[in-house]
């Protein structure tokens, strides 16, 4: 929502700089030489530790031709869905729209996910057979009996974080699993064999 002002914010930045560098020339070289810096080391962690998951599942979810509905179990619009994956493939996540007013019981999809992750994942899959599920490390623990039950295996690991932030707090080294749904396993053993 900030791209179409960012060229008014950088003649803006500009104009200010030209007025620190006429009134204070080695502070404004000293300040110019950290902003660089320190704007290449935010852009060294965010393009390589923070946050890196999302983009990696969903170019593994574009380039996989078996995949034709996938569920994410993540924090609310975690991945950037259609306009990375650019397939017509269904995908839906947990909801989590703002908290109405007039009701105090409401719990967001995000947050019950969090809250009771094993109720919630049997809620979805039981609704519709999806034929991926991408689920959040803190509680693949607790979702992964009932999902090897349901015929899905797990297919990809990926790191996504090395501190996320949830609806229960942040989270230290967050990993995203791929999990598929497998087929017959009869076909599985003729076909492999």
């Amino acid at each position: 929502f900030l791209l179409p002002i960012i060229p008014l914010l950088l003649i803006l930045a500009a104009f200010g700089y030209t007025t620190l560098v006429k009134k204070f020339s080695c502070a404004a070289k000293f300040i110019l030489v950290f902003s660089v810096v320190t704007n290449i080391l935010w852009l060294g962690i965010f393009n390589s530790v923070y946050r890196v998951g999302s983009l990696e599942i969903m170019d593994i979810i574009r380039t996989k031709p078996e995949v034709e509905s996938v569920y994410f179990f993540l924090p609310c619009h975690e991945t950037p869905f259609y306009s990375h994956v650019h397939k017509d493939i269904y995908m839906d996540f947990a909801q989590c729209p703002p908290k109405i007013p007039m009701s105090d019981d409401y719990v967001p999809d995000s947050k019950r996910l969090f809250l009771q992750p094993e109720e919630f994942v049997k809620e979805v899959v039981e609704k519709k057979a999806y034929s991926h599920l991408v689920v959040h490390s803190h509680f693949d623990e607790k979702v992964n009996p009932y999902l090897v039950m349901k015929g899905y295996e797990k297919v990809e690991e990926i790191y996504h974080s090395i501190i996320a932030e949830t609806p229960l707090g942040m989270l230290q080294h967050v990993s995203i699993y791929l999990y598929e749904k497998g087929g017959n396993q009869l076909t599985k053993l003729l076909f492999c064999a």
